[in-house]
């Protein structure tokens, strides 16, 4: 049995890989409300064609139409819902490219490819959701099935994990902001 839930500003945000959408990454900032680098070191600035960017997006048609036509199943980023600011956002996103290994190397953390996401989170204590999260609502990546959209979120201190399918006549990346169809995968993960 299908439930309908609404979520408003769903995909208010996406964190876009430069790496991996090559020249696509100027069409996209293009069509977002607003764009940042999240690399902001003096040091990483000859990387920003390459870097993630931050992207403001909820709304946009044409920037859900370059993403759903171009880059879903490819790995190009997450999406994300909040109430906070962009510079809040990216401030936020900031605090997890480095971290440390059991051995104490630093490490950078590519958190925004949907592949990564989709594996760590539900791997991640109550206090480590809460910190990555931080004033994130939802995080939207990608499923292995492109046909479907995984929805994390916290639910009582734990993990909820929903599964989008896309292929539904009601649903696609633009309209998810005003109606989703969860399917029986729906689950809260302890």
């Amino acid at each position: 049995m299908n439930q309908t839930k609404t979520i408003e500003h769903l995909l208010s945000y996406a964190i876009i890989d430069g790496a991996r959408t090559g020249e696509e990454i100027d069409v996209l900032k293009e069509s977002a409300l607003e764009w940042k680098s999240l690399f902001r070191d003096p040091a990483d600035r000859d990387l920003e064609a390459v870097s993630p960017h931050l992207m403001r997006c909820s709304g946009v048609d044409r920037f859900f139409e370059t993403y759903s036509d171009s880059g879903w199943g490819k790995s190009w980023g997450i999406f994300l819902t909040s109430q906070a600011s962009t510079e809040q956002i990216a401030r936020h996103a900031r605090k997890f490219f480095r971290v440390k290994d059991e051995d104490g190397r630093q490490l950078f953390f590519r958190f925004y490819d949907p592949r990564v996401l989709r594996i760590f989170l539900p791997t991640c204590s109550t206090v480590q959701l809460i910190e990555l999260f931080g004033p994130v609502e939802h995080f939207i990546v990608e499923h292995e099935d492109p046909r479907n959209a995984i929805i994390f979120s916290i639910e009582k201190q734990a993990l909820r994990q929903d599964v989008v399918d896309l292929t539904s006549e009601n649903v696609d990346l633009s309209s998810l902001p005003k109606k989703i169809q969860t399917t029986q995968e729906s689950q809260l993960i302890v």
